[in-house]
């Protein structure tokens, strides 16, 4: 079942909620958690994942900028001199 389901969530591009799936499943069992509570766990999984994912790709993206205009300003202060 687990298996399809990972496909299914994979399908919908939810690769958060897949990678802790069975994790949640476990944790569920064990503590006795409602359906909804569960698919709670899962959607907060999603969103922490996306959330980081977005800031480290803006990091990365500022860290690039700040290389470029770094690169420009040294080539163009090489030329003034």
């Amino acid at each position: 079942m687990t298996t399809a389901l990972h496909d299914k969530l994979n399908n919908l591009k939810l690769d958060f909620m897949a990678k802790g799936l069975d994790a949640a499943l476990a944790d569920a069992a064990s503590k006795n958690l409602s359906p909804s509570d569960m698919l709670d766990r899962l959607v907060d999984l999603e969103i922490d994942g996306r959330q980081t994912r977005a800031i480290a790709r803006r990091f990365s993206l500022s860290k690039l900028q700040l290389n470029l205009m770094q690169a420009w300003e040294r080539r163009r202060d090489a030329h003034r001199h």
